[in-house]
């Protein structure tokens, strides 16, 4: 193969052929170089079909334990050059499924197969192993379902039909298998069976716990929303009550003021047509206090303005006189009331008197006091007289003058 190489260095089975030797000695990256450099070359060549190259480069990746490339290696042939029916491909796809421990894959990717090569038992075989692989993975978890474990169950009993239709085949030496070997898995799957009925019981169980548990959650939950719902409607209705009860008081209030308003328009023309004979009484009163202040009104309008300020001047000094008499009457008043003390005092008849004597020199004496205080009391009764008077001239004439003022 290498002489054939070092004479023809473009042939690609001679590179392929190398391959192969590299990868069963071991030497997978060497070899996956070869088989790449043989699949561009033999890519870009379209009168070169080599299917070889690629199903070799898939056997390496899944050598060293890269299943994800060697399955897209496995379905790209598949596609490109078999058209997807090729059972041997399709062999060597399930079993990198099963190396991945991609039961279902597995098991889909053999009965892809089966119905490509129903004769061929090996497919059946390899069908029930990887059945009965699955059932002890699923069995064997810590946590499952119940739908699992009746997954389960339903996949032994075919794992058990497609054993014992092996172990009743009359050529089952031809295919190579040991009819013992058959028993074994039979067995097996016959216990994993009983197994799993056992789980499918407790697994039963469980999950009607669990529905029980979810549907008191379920009913917790639903109570609860219930309960808030309720809560909501109840301070909705509250609050609502509250919105009305405060529109009702509003809409008394404006009633009540309504009220007031047409009890006050009712009681008003009434109240203005008693109030009017008071007020004619009281306009006839003053009816003639003011024809009077009108008469006088047109009096002083014809005076001139000369006139008016002498009359104020002549008030004016009629005021100053009558303060000046008023202080001087006072001024006697209190005089006289001394004299009349000192006189009390140092007049010894009144000694006499209180002694019980007479002197009669003494009454003419007292004759000329007397007739000098009934004349001091006429002249203090004639100011009093004509004070009165005088203020009456004063404030009439001050009223004038205001009514003078009002006019203009």
């Amino acid at each position: 193969m290498y002489r054939v190489l070092f004479q023809h260095n473009a042939n690609l089975y001679a590179a392929n052929g190398a391959g192969v030797v590299l990868a069963e000695k071991g030497q997978f990256d060497i070899s996956k170089d070869l088989f790449t450099q043989v699949q561009e070359a033999a890519s870009g060549n379209v009168f070169v079909q080599m299917p070889d190259v690629w199903i070799n480069l898939a056997h390496v990746h899944f050598a060293q334990g890269n299943f994800a490339l060697a399955v897209k290696m496995y379905q790209n042939c598949l596609r490109k050059f078999y058209h997807n029916t090729d059972s041997q491909v399709l062999l060597y796809l399930a079993r990198t499924h099963y190396e991945a421990e991609q039961w279902q894959d597995c098991k889909k990717t053999l009965l892809r197969a089966i119905h490509l090569a129903p004769s061929n038992y090996t497919l059946r075989f390899d069908t029930g192993v990887a059945l009965q692989k699955f059932s002890a993975s699923t069995l064997q978890k810590t946590k499952r379902t119940v739908d699992e474990v009746r997954a389960t169950v339903a996949e032994l009993k075919n794992a058990v039909r497609l054993f014992s239709l092996l172990s009743a085949a009359s050529n089952l030496h031809v295919h190579g298998f040991d009819e013992k070997k058959i028993e074994t898995h039979v067995g097996y799957c016959k216990h994993l069976l009983e197994a799993a009925k056992v789980h499918c019981e407790a697994a039963e169980r469980e999950d009607q716990q669990n529905k029980q548990r979810i549907e008191l959650a379920r009913q917790v939950t639903l109570a609860e929303e219930n309960r808030r719902k309720a809560e909501e409607q109840r301070k909705y209705q509250l609050e609502r009550r509250k919105q009305e009860d405060e529109l009702k008081q509003v809409m008394q209030q404006e009633q009540h003021l309504e009220r007031i308003k047409e009890q006050w328009k009712s009681s008003t023309p009434a109240s203005k047509r008693k109030d009017r004979p008071q007020n004619e009484d009281d306009e006839g009163g003053h009816g003639e206090r003011r024809r009077k202040k009108g008469g006088k009104r047109r009096k002083r309008d014809k005076k001139s303005h000369y006139e008016y300020e002498e009359a104020e001047a002549e008030m004016d000094d009629q005021e100053e006189m009558d303060d000046v008499d008023r202080n001087r009457n006072d001024e006697e008043s209190y005089d006289q009331t001394n004299d009349h003390d000192d006189q009390a005092e140092n007049n010894p008849q009144d000694l006499l008197a209180a002694a019980g004597l007479e002197d009669s020199d003494a009454e003419d004496d007292t004759v000329v006091p007397s007739s000098n205080a009934s004349r001091r009391r006429q002249a203090l009764s004639e100011s009093d007289e004509d004070e009165p008077l005088q203020r009456q001239g004063s404030e009439g004439e001050d009223g004038e003058n205001v009514a003078a003022d009002d006019d203009e």
